[in-house]
């Protein structure tokens, strides 16, 4: 079994992998990425908000016993989430009725190969 120190070095360079992937992939498009004044990505607040939710909403008033029910019960979260719970910001509906359609997000994504993350 890997030390928690090894797994987080593992992570942090996958995480760094798939972000180069995103990163060369919208730079072939020629789409810049948008970042505040001090170089960090604005869309973090984003994050921020998302996880907020997840762990008031989910992780604190259900507490899993092992991984294997916390990975469940995140998969249930995160349905919800994306089918049935409103969003302020987008009008009280939620994301997947704002989402756009299939050849709207084909064309925002074009030239990216999200199978290779």
């Amino acid at each position: 079994m890997q030390s928690a120190t090894a797994m987080s070095s593992l992570w942090q360079a996958r995480v760094q992998s798939v972000h180069m992937c995103i990163a060369d992939g919208l730079k072939s498009q020629t789409i810049q990425i948008s970042m505040d004044g001090k170089g960090r990505e604005i869309d973090n607040m984003f994050i921020e908000h998302l996880w907020r939710s997840v762990k008031y909403e989910y992780v604190y008033r259900s507490p899993a016993s092992d991984v294997r029910q916390l990975y469940t019960g995140l998969q249930q979260y995160f349905q919800y989430y994306n089918h049935r719970r409103p969003h302020q910001g987008i009008g009280r509906i939620a994301p997947v009725e704002s989402a756009p359609t299939q050849e709207e997000a084909h064309v925002s994504t074009n030239g990216l190969n999200w199978q290779s993350i």
